[in-house]
């Protein structure tokens, strides 16, 4: 079960390690995204980018079993 979304959940090593490696995936992303010719559709596909990961991180800190919940 997911956490609750309306408090910080400060993650727990396991959860850093996969929050890490999921910033830099998004990146190698994003940089391959910018090799593209500028246009309307790449900024939103960067855009769109940006959201998944967002909600891609917050399932991460959601999950994470080690997360110390703060109010």
């Amino acid at each position: 079960m997911l956490g609750d979304p309306f408090f910080y959940h400060k993650p727990g090593e396991a959860g850093k390690a996969r929050l890490t490696e999921n910033r830099q995936r998004f990146r190698e992303l994003r940089d391959h995204l910018k090799t593209l010719p500028q246009s309307r559709e790449l900024s939103l596909a960067l855009t769109h980018l940006q959201t998944a990961a967002m909600f891609a991180n917050a399932t991460i800190a959601l999950s994470d079993a080690e997360a110390e919940v703060m109010e």
